[in-house]
């Protein structure tokens, strides 16, 4: 659960803060023991799945036998709809990034939705691979991983928070299960890598010392050491108790996250001001450069990432950060220069970036800087997410869309071919300072495409908002500053941080700000970027919103007005891609598994209210067909 809180200071202060967002991202790990856990008819493994119906396998020539022969049980049994082997190739990458891209194409290939899982056996470099590519799939995929000797259970506990992978990359997790089969680890004769693990055990945990002094390792003697071990792993993990079929520990835990919105004015503005005397401050600057000073680590470094679309952006970025180490606020700086596109947002890029900050040894008290819109700002979030783990960052958006979304929530990722955002994560800024300023910079595409944004969380959270819109949209398209103009971005990011208040971490897929976006993303992609994202969103409100209508849970006449302002704002509301056959397709396939298995998509109930459908609600290929046909017209 998070907070939203929403300040206005009086405009003549500085900085404005447009609102906080503070959350507890909640993990939990889970450790079980279990016996006969591959038995045809032992269900606890199933258990530790929670019900999933589809799984990914990743495991090795023998376990994966076994494993083969449980899950055919149960799916002939009718408790799993399906699994799939990850194919070996998929694996064996020359770059962690490549591997981790090669499996997550392979699990939504083979259908694997968000309410899903992958299935591992053992505790090497392939299924490293797998529990980090399960952490980043679509932000958070289930992961089960199955382990059958103690050297491998220490290594799974010792990655249970963060997965380490070659050069600077490690994935955090917020999910860990990891399940012993009891019965392969109690009969296996005695290795070299087991007796190294025991004896690293005893120098952490006087139980297991007290079991390994002088016992022979074999027979009863080894059994009786490997339960002392175990034993020990549960007391890391928390309360420990057992039931029938397992011995089970849980230890919920996380960390709290917290940053704020907030206008600047100038932000790269390095002019100094007097101070009292009269004589020029040499350690601060004006309003709004001073406010990113602040922000800024002191003594530390800066990795700039830049959208190059206009020459002076890169000046002033570079000025201004000049301008901080001539004064000794920060040690040093360098500058990533990209153009925003479809092709930023990908893992080569992120690969790039993320060794950059490598190859200057960035620590916890170095910060990563995006300056861009939403293409960049996923950029940037993402490889700080992955940098060693997480490192800190900050967001300067230069679009409105970046000033109004993709800016200020938590989620952050990047594009695996054609397919959007599919890796990523939660990743808080310290701070995102948005300067409208930026907006006279802008060409009138990218300025109508954040009004796509605006009307769209007005259209299902803030009638009020919607009214502001209506009103002012003009001045917004113009790119001057104005009182008007300001009252729809602060009014914009005020209800999508109301939204994200209650759901950070989309632990519940059925989330508001989503409308338009089920199908906006896949008409993007499918375009090859000839549709622009807020012009795909546009289309996918306007398709929504009809289909609501021939459900009978939206007014024909607020379906209408909503219509006429995309229309007015210069946002198309249909598209030549628009044909029932695919747009039912990726209903059933593309949206349902990213929606948990049910295909549904978020659709306004009137002006400033919004609702779910679903196909009980009427939601059929016939209303597809009729929907297209309306907006064809």
């Amino acid at each position: 659960m998070a907070r939203v809180i929403r300040v206005v200071t009086p405009a003549s202060s500085s900085p404005v803060v447009l609102g906080r967002l503070a959350a507890h991202n909640e993990a939990e790990w889970r450790l079980a023991v279990v016996p006969g856990l591959l038995d045809p008819d032992n269900r606890a493994l199933l258990g530790h799945l929670a019900g999933v119906r589809r799984v990914l396998v990743v495991a090795g020539a023998p376990e994966r036998e076994r494993l083969v022969r449980y899950l055919d049980r149960q799916q002939a049994g009718g408790l799993l709809d399906g699994y799939c082997l990850a194919p070996e190739a998929k694996l064996v990458a020359a770059s962690p990034l490549s591997a981790i891209a090669g499996l997550a194409d392979a699990a939504v290939t083979s259908g694997l939705g968000r309410r899903d899982a992958i299935l591992v056996y053992g505790h090497d470099s392939e299924v490293l691979t797998a529990v980090a590519t399960a952490a980043l799939l679509r932000r958070q995929t289930m992961a089960v991983q199955v382990v059958s000797d103690l050297p491998a259970l220490l290594a799974a506990v010792r990655t249970a928070a963060s997965v380490p992978l070659p050069g600077p990359f490690a994935v955090r997790r917020q999910q860990v299960t990891v399940v012993v089969d009891e019965d392969v680890l109690l009969a296996a004769a005695c290795t070299p890598e087991e007796e190294a693990a025991l004896e690293e055990l005893a120098t952490m945990d006087s139980g297991v010392a007290e079991a390994l002094l002088g016992s022979p390792l074999e027979g009863e003697a080894l059994t009786a050491v490997r339960r002392a071990a175990l034993a020990a792993m549960f007391r890391w993990f928390g309360r420990a108790w057992t039931t029938r079929s397992a011995r089970y520990a849980g230890a919920p835990t996380g960390r709290a996250v917290s940053y704020q919105v907030e206008a600047v004015h100038d932000v790269f503005r390095t002019t100094s001001r007097p101070d009292g005397r009269g004589q020029r401050d040499t350690a601060d600057t004006e309003p709004g450069a001073g406010r990113l000073a602040e922000w800024l680590p002191r003594g530390g470094r800066v990795l700039a990432v830049v959208d190059a679309y206009a020459p002076r952006i890169v000046d002033d970025v570079r000025r201004y950060l000049s301008s901080c180490q001539e004064r000794s606020l920060i040690a040093g700086f360098e500058i990533f220069c990209v153009e925003s596109s479809p092709a930023v947002k990908t893992l080569g890029r992120l690969d790039r970036l993320v060794r950059t900050a490598d190859r200057m040894d960035f620590g916890p008290t170095d910060v990563l800087l995006g300056v861009g819109g939403g293409t960049v700002l996923d950029l940037v979030g993402t490889a700080a997410l992955m940098y060693r783990g997480g490192t800190p960052y900050l967001r300067v958006p230069t679009t409105l869309v970046g000033m109004i979304d993709a800016g200020i929530g938590l989620k952050v990722a990047v594009n695996v071919g054609t397919r959007k955002n599919l890796l990523g994560g939660y990743h808080a800024p310290l701070a995102c300072l948005c300067d409208p300023a930026f907006l006279a910079t802008l060409p009138s595409q990218e300025v109508r495409c954040g009004l796509a944004e605006a009307i769209k969380i007005a259209m299902v959270t803030d009638g009020e908002l919607f009214g502001l819109i209506e009103r002012h949209h003009e001045s917004v398209l113009t790119r001057r500053q104005s009182p008007e103009s300001r009252r729809v971005m602060e009014g914009a990011i005020a209800a999508m941080l109301g939204e994200l208040s209650t759901n950070p971490f989309e632990r519940e897929l059925r989330r508001l700000p989503d409308f338009g976006h089920e199908y906006g993303h896949l008409l993007e992609a499918e375009s090859g970027y000839r549709l622009r994202h807020g012009e795909a969103v546009s289309i996918g409100m306007a398709l929504a919103s009809q289909l609501a209508v021939l459900a009978g849970r939206l007014s024909p006449s607020v379906h209408e007005r909503m219509i006429r302002l995309l229309n007015r704002v210069g946002l198309p509301t249909f598209d030549r891609l628009c044909e029932p056959e695919r747009l039912w397709r990726w209903l059933c396939v593309d949206i349902k598994s990213h929606k948990g298995g049910v295909p549904v998509l978020v659709a306004p109930t009137g002006t400033g209210a919004g609702g779910f459908l679903e196909p009980d609600d009427g939601l059929t290929f016939d209303t597809v067909r009729r929907a297209c046909a309306e907006l064809r017209a």
